[in-house]
């Protein structure tokens, strides 16, 4: 993922100071999914960052279904597949 776009308030909003609605969309997404990847629970993220349960999850599912998308897609070129991906 990209750097932060706002890195002062991407590290507030890590701190727990912040809302993670003020963020900016690449940074919020980049947030919920660094502490998602850092073995933090749905809820964990969802207090923590002053998201809902429903939005942390579909931003993480979403996250998940683009780097797994990009890692099929990575293979099949390696593997020089037709029609995947």
């Amino acid at each position: 993922m990209a750097p932060p776009d706002n890195p002062a308030h991407y590290r507030a909003a890590q701190r727990g100071d912040l809302a993670a609605e003020t963020l900016t969309t690449n940074d919020r997404a980049h947030l919920l999914w660094a502490m998602y990847g850092a073995g933090n629970s749905i809820e964990h993220i969802a207090r923590h960052t002053r998201t809902t349960t429903y939005t942390t999850d579909r931003i993480i599912r979403r996250i998940g279904r683009e780097k797994a998308d990009d890692h099929l897609a990575a293979v099949a070129h390696e593997h020089r597949w037709e029609g995947v991906a």
